[in-house]
Order: C-alpha cells, then structure tokens, then sequence
C-alpha cells in the first residue's frame, strides 16, 4: 500500500514518465497508480502529452533545404533579362539550383523514410532462440553499457532499457542479421520466462497488425502467432518489439515503451 497522498503523487508524475525517480520511489508511485482511479486518469494524461510532445519534436525537427541552395534559386529569378548572355546565365543558374533541389530532395526523401519493421524475420529468430536456448554476443547486467554496445553496432542511439521495475534482470545483447538487415536486441530472464526487445533502426512502420491500448500506452500486435506474445511500437525513428512465450509480459512491454519515449 502506497503511504504517498494523491498531491504528493500528481507532483511526481513528470519527474515519473521521464524515469527520474528512483526505484523505491517507482515501485510506491505505481503502486498508488495501480490503486487510485483519479490518478491513474492523471497518469494517462501526462503519458499521452508527453508523447505528443515527442511526436512534435520529430516533426518539427526535419531538416531544410540548405540556404546556398534557396540562394542560388532566389539569384536566378532576380537576374534582369537584360542580355542574350545574361538570360543564359539565367537558365544556368535554375538548371543548377534545380538540379542541386533535386539530389537533395532525393537524399531528403532517403533520411525521411520509414521502412517496415522486419515482423515476421524477428518472429522467427525469436523462436527459433527459445527452441535452441538463448544466447548473447555480449553479456552484461548494465543496461548502459548494453545501450552503449548496440548504439555502436546499429550505429544510431539507442537508450537504456531496464526491466527491473517489472521482474525483468537483463541477461546480455545480440546483434541480428535478419535478410541483410542488422537488428540489435536485449535479453531479458524474467520469473515467466525469457523476453527478448528487438530494435530496428529506421524500421518503424507496423503493417497489417492490430492497435491495442495497455494501460493508457499503443502497441502494434500480430494476428494469429499462437503461444507468442508480441509488442510493438516505435520512437525516435526506431522500431521496437518485446517477445515473450508468456502472455504476462504486458508490465514488460509498459515498462520498455516507457523507457525509450524518453527524449
């Protein structure tokens, strides 16, 4: 039973959500949050705007064209067409700009995409991890030097995830080559069986899966994967899914979702 009144827990729940509290302070907010209707409603909230807000942030975060290029078409279209030569110095300088828009829209347009998540490789690499016992390329018990290790792998940064907070003690780190595809993932050994999070750079799309809500948190799930339980969604241009043979494995999947819309 949680000894926190419902002020005292509203004042934690943005300090809560950007997991800076610590683990005691975790396990009796949860707990009054589990209990307490009101607060749960207000955690709910806080959890959806800050989502929001990360959802802005990658929005508003795309990058523009670069200035020497707006430049070069702006000085093409202010030139006085006073001249045979000054109207081919008009054309050469659009046909550079538009040519420069170009190669830089197509290089835009490869940075702004979002492929699929590879759902069906990591399904079967999951199970054939189970059927075979699993292992790790590189055993570790801190989630920081597993982030640090995978980020160098996938060559992008991934956070720093702990299951601790739901019964989960990280096992190691794998790097996967999926059908050329390089996908990280994290261990985990939990009193239900072992989870495993697969993460996919750049990969984030969910095609062709139910939308499901736990706890106030969306995630993408597979139709008809009988004895497998499986989580996905997506943050910061990287595309995650936690698997487990158990369904139980929901405060898992809570836990993780809210560790990696982290800012």
């Amino acid at each position: 039973m949680s000894t926190l009144s419902c002020n005292e827990i509203l004042d934690s729940l943005a300090a809560y959500t950007d997991g800076q509290v610590s683990l005691d302070e975790r396990v009796e907010i949860k707990s009054h949050i589990l209990q307490c209707e009101a607060c749960s409603k207000a955690y709910t909230q806080q959890n959806e705007m800050k989502k929001a807000m990360v959802r802005l942030r990658v929005k508003t975060s795309k990058p523009n064209p670069p200035a020497r290029i707006l430049h070069e078409a702006r000085r093409a279209w202010n030139i006085q067409d006073g001249s045979v030569l000054k109207r081919y110095k008009v054309q050469f300088a659009l046909a550079s700009a538009v040519a420069s828009i170009s190669v830089f829209g197509g290089a835009w347009a490869y940075l702004e995409r979002n492929q699929d998540f590879p759902t069906a490789q990591v399904i079967t690499n999951f199970r054939t991890a189970m059927n075979n016992g699993v292992s790790c390329d590189y055993y570790t018990q801190n989630a920081d030097t597993a982030a640090k290790w995978i980020s160098k792998k996938l060559n992008t940064r991934v956070p720093p995830v702990e299951l601790s907070l739901s019964g989960g003690k990280l096992i190691g780190a794998n790097v996967n080559y999926l059908q050329h595809l390089k996908v990280g993932s994290l261990v985990f050994k939990t009193n239900s069986g072992n989870v495993i999070l697969y993460i996919a750079y750049d990969h984030t799309k969910f095609n062709d899966m139910l939308h499901v809500t736990e706890d106030g948190n969306d995630f993408m799930e597979p139709q008809h994967e009988p004895g497998l339980q499986f989580y996905g969604w997506n943050s910061h241009r990287i595309g995650y899914a936690l698997l487990s043979q158990q369904s139980s494995n929901q405060e898992c999947a809570l836990d993780a979702e809210r560790q990696t819309l982290l800012p």
